[in-house]
């Protein structure tokens, strides 16, 4: 059986430049949860989903969903990855 991770999806964008930018800005504002985990995903040529993760518990996952709501992040999605 393999065990299930997870992400938070941050935000979508439709150029690497802004996506790399709020990246700079995640890394100010977590700089005291797991911001290292911050990733820019690219689905392809004109989309890049910037996520945080893979977590392997729902604590983790839980502890940083928290800072970025109370960091005025809005309608964030958590992916479950296979």
């Amino acid at each position: 059986k393999k065990d299930k991770n997870y992400s938070i999806l941050v935000a979508s964008f439709y150029n690497l430049s802004s996506a790399e930018f709020l990246k700079r800005k995640l890394n100010i504002v977590l700089k005291e949860s797991n911001y290292k985990l911050i990733y820019i995903n690219k689905k392809n040529k004109k989309s890049y989903d910037l996520l945080m993760g893979p977590y392997n518990t729902i604590n983790k996952l839980k502890n940083d969903y928290i800072v970025l709501t109370d960091s005025n992040f809005e309608n964030l999605d958590i992916i479950i990855n296979d």
